[in-house]
Order: structure tokens, then sequence, then C-alpha cells
């Protein structure tokens, strides 16, 4: 795991602290990762994407996570929400 990204978010129940980081062998991929609060080891959550994502948000209950993404140029700038795909407590 590379240096976490800037924006990390915790998740609803207040359990984990989310944020990308990149892949140390490419440093254009970028993983999205969670940590447990009170100590761990952190895991990939199994969205991969190039080039970054800033501004993690979660809503409250859970089902939705949306950040920005920004491709190799300026001009190449997205916006992402994602639903139902936060890992089941276990």
């Amino acid at each position: 795991m590379g240096t976490p990204g800037i924006h990390p978010a915790w998740s609803p129940d207040g359990r984990y602290i989310l944020f990308s980081a990149a892949d140390t062998s490419d440093m254009r991929v970028w993983d999205l990762w969670r940590i447990p609060v009170e100590g761990g080891i952190p895991e990939k959550i199994g969205l991969q994407r190039s080039w970054g994502m800033f501004d993690l948000t979660v809503r409250p209950d859970g089902r939705q996570l949306s950040f920005a993404g920004r491709g190799g140029a300026s001009t190449d700038s997205e916006l992402w929400v994602l639903e139902n795909f936060l890992p089941e407590e276990k």
C-alpha cells in the first residue's frame, strides 16, 4: 500500500476509516481501503481505479459511497457514486 490519499471518511457505524491509496508497484492505480478504528490491519474493499479517489463520502445508511476522481490530466475529472458494494459486517 502506498501513501493514503486525502479526505478519508468514517464508516456509518463509526468502526472503520475508509481511505484510498496508490499501489506501490504502479502509482497510477489506486485502491479503496478500510481500517478498524480499534486498530488492526487495513483491508482492500475491492474498488480500484486509476489516478486516485478524493473527497470520499459515505451515506449514513452505508449503502452509497461517492468520490471524485481525476485522470492523468486535469481535464479527465470524474464523479462516481457506488451503491451496495461495501462488505457486510463479519
